[in-house]
């Protein structure tokens, strides 16, 4: 039993809005902190911001497109681009049952 272990756990921590711009279509803000500890140790985090659109294409299924650049946080005035992409693009389709 002399392995050692490789434990990562990340933290996210987002906040969003959105508002109907017409029936069916929604057009929504978030932000988003990401943070990654690897065995106890911080090893980085980033903070991101960005639109989404979200479009009831049925009564059944939902589409969402989001993008999102990564900011410099409060913290170290920086960007965190080792550990984390400087743009994320999110698309999605939610089907209801």
């Amino acid at each position: 039993m002399g392995g050692k272990s490789n434990e990562e756990n990340p933290l996210e921590i987002s906040l969003a809005s959105s508002g109907t711009i017409i029936e069916g279509l929604f057009l929504g803000a978030e932000t988003r902190h990401l943070t990654r500890n690897q065995n106890g140790f911080f090893t980085g985090h980033a903070l991101f911001v960005g639109p989404s659109l979200f479009i009831r294409l049925s009564d059944t299924f939902t589409a969402k497109v989001a993008w999102s650049a990564q900011i410099p946080d409060e913290t170290t005035r920086r960007l965190d681009l080792v550990n984390y992409p400087r743009h994320e693009v999110l698309a999605q389709i939610v089907a209801n049952f």
